[in-house]
Formats: structure tokens, sequence, C-alpha cells
């Protein structure tokens, strides 16, 4: 199911705002002593979004992980910008990818989402 009649551009940032969203709210299940959580909303909501509008949402994802990520290593001021960029950009390729073939991997078992 494609969301016909949005442009694709605010669908991609759709999707970002939805992953930080859902990364925020996910802090609140953090385990001490900081960043593990229990429930990760933002996988699933990534994966629907990809299983909804299609695999062309892939930046919005990229985006909205690489966003949440780099706010928290750089926001407290305690890691340096370079490091928290590399594992922003690191976390936010795996959730990406996480998804697509995730989302892949749901379709080759239940079968295409009729239209």
């Amino acid at each position: 199911m494609r969301a016909r009649g949005v442009p694709y551009l605010l669908q991609v940032l759709g999707v970002g705002l939805a992953y930080v969203a859902g990364a925020r709210l996910g802090q609140f299940t953090a385990l001490p002593p900081g960043n593990v959580s229990a429930l990760w909303a933002p996988a699933g909501i990534a994966v629907a979004a990809v299983a909804l509008a299609g695999f062309r949402v892939w930046p919005g994802i990229w985006l909205g992980a690489f966003a949440y990520n780099f706010s928290f290593y750089h926001g407290g001021g305690t890691t340096d910008p370079s490091v928290a960029m590399g594992v922003s950009v690191g976390i936010a390729t795996g959730s990406t990818l996480m998804a697509v073939v995730g989302c892949h991997l749901v379709r080759l078992v239940q079968g295409p989402i009729p239209a």
C-alpha cells in the first residue's frame, strides 16, 4: 500500500519524525544505567513504514536514527563530535538495514500485502 497523494519528501520526513518520537519515548523504558531499552518502538515503526510505504522511505529511517543517536551521544557534551558522528552513522545504517531486511523477510513468510 502506497501513501497516495502524499509527496515523497513528506513521507520521508514523516518516517524520520516518527522514528525520533518513538526513540524519545523508548528512552523511558531504558534499563539503568542508561541507554539499553527492553522495548525499542522505532524498530517496529521502521518495519511498518517500509511495509506500508515501500522500500523507498529508507532515507527517513536513516535520518531519524541518525538524528536521535547524534543528539543522544553528543547532546550531553561528553562525547567528541567526530566519535558521536561515527557512532550515529553506524547505528543509523544498521537500523535502516534492519527495517529493510526485516520487511523483506516478513513478506517472504507472509506474502505480499494486498493493495
